[in-house]
């Protein structure tokens, strides 16, 4: 019996596999170096300590319980957007940020529902959102940005997240 967590990353992986059906180039799983193109990270809530690695960039994802919260995109060498911001509101510091902490602050249900303010949206995600984050070499590709919009639009059409943008 596979746990809830394994069936997600599955889910994840298969939607990246079909990805290479789609794309109909080379978009695969592995090259002959063995080495996967694609790594699936799993940070179970209570332990979102992961940094991205030198060179990669990722398509990361944020959910509660059942529901997508957020599905973006952080490009090669954005270890601090990766590991800090979406638990951060930068009011009145970055008014552009957009950030998962900022969509929860600006949502009033969520406010409501889980007694958030900006002191505590921070510490509420790292506690009761799991994070699948798909990480992407960015050396393998010719125009990695293409695959990461590629793979992060997909993540968004088959999670429906409640935030984006």
């Amino acid at each position: 019996m596979m746990t809830k967590s394994e069936q997600i990353i599955a889910h994840i992986q298969n939607l990246i596999f079909y990805a290479d059906k789609i794309a109909g180039k080379q978009f695969h799983l592995s090259d002959n170096s063995g080495k996967p193109l694609f790594e699936i990270k799993y940070q179970p809530k209570g332990n979102h300590s992961l940094s991205l690695k030198k060179g990669y960039m990722a398509v990361y994802t944020f959910a509660l319980g059942d529901k997508w919260l957020k599905v973006g995109q952080v490009s090669k060498n954005s270890n601090p957007r990766y590991k800090y911001d979406h638990y951060k509101t930068y009011k009145g510091i970055r008014s552009d940020a957009s950030t998962l902490a900022r969509s929860l602050i600006d949502d009033p249900n969520m406010v409501s529902k889980y007694s958030l303010d900006e002191s505590t949206v921070g510490d509420w995600i790292k506690n009761n959102c799991d994070r699948y984050d798909v990480w992407i070499d960015s050396s393998r590709f010719s125009n990695p940005k293409i695959v990461l919009n590629f793979v992060e639009g997909l993540l968004q059409y088959n999670l429906n997240p409640r935030y984006e943008g």
